[in-house]
């Protein structure tokens, strides 16, 4: 039998460190569910701005669209998506929201939304998908309609980190929130 020549000191050191950079690694992957950064969108097409003029805004109302299907707007309900979209634009609008004075209404029409589990955005991350809200966004004053356009939000994280339904959901309300109150 031949023998084996010991290995070196050197060559030791870089195979624990290439064990110790794979299990970081690996560790890395299961703590964010292999996902891309969150925030990622559908270009808006809202074109120029309608507060001008010394417009300001006098309602915002936000609705679950009648064609999602209902397990969705269930989900939709259960995180009071439709509530928390308007709080975060009435937040965010330039100039506020101002009912008494404000002569534009904007309507916030919920189109889309995908939301995966809990359990596969933690063990698939990005390969279950994407959590998608796509909206329409209508501005209107004095009945005449002003400005029509659509939008929306994606994210892809998951994992442990971004796992829950609920966080992603924030995320996505949050992105969205400020991309409708800016494409005003």
């Amino acid at each position: 039998m031949r023998s084996r020549k010991p290995i070196s000191w050197t060559t030791a050191i870089r195979c624990k460190a290439g064990l110790i950079a794979s299990l970081l690694a690996i560790a890395a992957l299961l703590s964010t569910g292999c996902a891309s950064s969150g925030g990622g969108s559908r270009a808006s097409d809202a074109g120029p701005s309608v507060l001008t003029a010394g417009r300001t805004v006098g309602q915002v109302s936000v609705a679950v669209g009648a064609e999602l299907p209902s397990d969705v707007a269930g989900i939709a309900d259960q995180f009071s998506v439709a509530e928390n979209l308007e709080a975060g634009i009435r937040r965010l609008v330039p100039g506020g929201v101002t009912p008494s004075s404000g002569s534009l209404l904007v309507n916030v029409e919920i189109v889309k939304m995908r939301v995966r589990s809990t359990a596969s955005a933690i063990w698939w991350g990005m390969m279950a998908g994407a959590d998608v809200i796509d909206v329409h966004v209508s501005v209107s004053e004095n009945g005449h309609r002003l400005k029509d356009f659509e939008t929306g939000v994606s994210t892809s994280l998951g994992g442990f980190i971004y796992g829950a339904q609920g966080k992603r959901i924030t995320r996505m309300i949050d992105a969205l929130s400020k991309r409708i109150a800016a494409d005003l």
